[in-house]
């Protein structure tokens, strides 16, 4: 079984409504639970705590793999803003969000959890947006700068801490680093169905 904890992205794995919350589902070998609008920069702090309460809670076998589908927030809205409000390059502001991220996969694994590194998928095409129902800062060009920069990052401390990492970002940006919208249900949640094929193949191992 491999659980997936995190913000309405983690219901794309169980075939779920993003707006499913506090509850588990299960699609195949996935089990998701969604603890609401959550970012990765204060999750170690502000969230991670409830996640290890909860795995206190149920019977996680020696087989199964955690992760966490988180970041994509982070990308679409507060790392660009930060980048730009601070006036750093935005490769700064993601390596230091990450790092910070990344504290929950070393105290997880050193816990006894096997865990996978999830890499971020690219963000909407959407313009600008100040909208605080759906936020979008800056352009897709960037925001899918920060979100390799993210996985290039998260990616090579998965490396050195013996984590595997999985991403299927580079299937869903066209030859210019454009997102494919085509396989979004809205625009930043990814439709399961349309990804279904991909997710196979990148979790086939576990």
């Amino acid at each position: 079984m491999i659980y997936v904890f995190g913000n309405s992205h983690a219901n794309t794995f169980t075939k779920t409504s993003p707006g499913t919350i506090g509850e588990w589902n299960q699609s195949g070998k996935f089990l998701s639970f969604s603890l609401g609008p959550i970012i990765a920069y204060n999750f170690t702090d502000h969230h991670y705590p409830k996640i290890l309460s909860i795995l206190n809670q149920i019977d996680v076998k020696d087989s199964d793999y955690i992760f966490f589908a988180v970041g994509e927030v982070d990308h679409r809205w507060h790392l660009p803003k930060r980048a730009s409000m601070s006036q750093l390059p935005v490769e700064v502001v993601t390596n230091e969000c990450v790092d910070r991220f990344f504290g929950s996969f070393i105290d997880l694994k050193n816990r006894g959890y096997k865990i996978i590194g999830w890499g971020s998928h690219p963000s909407t095409v959407g313009e600008h947006n100040d909208d605080p129902g759906q936020p979008v800062f800056g352009d897709c060009l960037t925001r899918n700068l920060i979100g390799k920069t993210w996985n290039n990052r998260l990616s090579s401390l998965c490396s050195s801490s013996d984590i595997p990492f999985v991403s299927i970002f580079d299937d869903l940006v066209d030859e210019y680093g454009i997102t494919k919208m085509e396989y979004y249900m809205d625009y930043c949640h990814l439709d399961p169905n349309k990804i279904s094929g991909m997710l196979e193949k990148s979790f086939e191992k576990f």
